[in-house]
């Protein structure tokens, strides 16, 4: 198993993000508490939020249709028969593949998508027609009625074993 895109590797390689982190988690008084962990440590949370963002634990994730619908398109397309389109009909039986890792580092959506950067959590985020509606705005755990039913313990425990840092070095 990879282990370089766990949260703290990650951190490991922003030593000025992990001073920041180590310099929140300092102004806590002994141990954080289940509320420290919920709403008291926002740079923790910009942290996990954007390792989440970047290092998905879902590249990708697939769906198969059930009933007639159609996907509708962030733009009209112009297909190579001239026609232009604003959705693409899907059918029971296909399966819908959505590119997660894809998602979460558009250009028109992430100001340089591809730098680990977690101050953009802190500021304003893109316009929210542009955001997924799932955990952070991302689809970190899926979305909807499928979505990861065990994402508030993940989230939990991510935090907590970044906490740890507080007493060691990365």
């Amino acid at each position: 198993m990879d282990t370089s895109l766990y949260p703290e590797f990650i951190i490991s390689r922003h030593p000025e993000i992990q001073a920041k982190l180590h310099e929140e988690l300092a102004a806590v008084k002994g141990e954080p508490t289940y509320d420290d962990f919920q709403a008291r440590l926002p740079y923790l949370e910009a942290v996990l939020r954007e390792t989440l963002r970047l290092y998905s634990g879902l590249p990708y994730i697939e769906r198969v249709v059930t009933v007639p619908d159609s996907i509708p398109l962030g733009e009209p397309v112009k297909l190579s028969n001239g026609e232009v389109v604003s959705q693409i009909p899907v059918l029971p039986g296909q399966v819908v593949v959505i590119l997660c890792i894809a998602i979460h580092r558009m250009d028109s959506v992430w100001e340089d998508p591809d730098v680990f950067r977690p101050e953009r959590w802190l500021k304003d985020l893109p316009p929210s027609e542009k955001l997924c509606s799932g955990w952070a705005k991302t689809l970190a755990f899926s979305d909807g009625p499928r979505n990861c039913i065990g994402y508030r313990l993940a989230i939990f425990q991510y935090k907590v074993i970044l906490t740890i840092s507080k007493t060691c070095k990365f």
